[in-house]
């Protein structure tokens, strides 16, 4: 169950930020040095619930990793 769960959780995150031109993997590594604090479910959830709050997270995301890399 809690596999099943998981997998659900990544294909509803990868579902929102397809919408602004990201990969999952790309964007849960980039979310993960962005020092925010949230799991997978709280993500997924927004992503399906709060269109507008996860917008700010993946905006949040692509800050930080724009600014990691101007710093290259």
């Amino acid at each position: 169950k809690k596999r099943n769960w998981h997998r659900l959780w990544i294909q509803r995150i990868q579902a929102g930020v397809r919408q602004y031109s990201f990969r999952y993997s790309d964007f849960y590594g980039a979310y993960r040095k962005s020092g925010m604090e949230m799991d997978r479910k709280i993500l997924s959830e927004l992503a399906e619930k709060e269109p507008f709050a996860f917008r700010s997270v993946v905006q949040v995301v692509e800050h930080q990793k724009l600014a990691a890399n101007a710093g290259k």
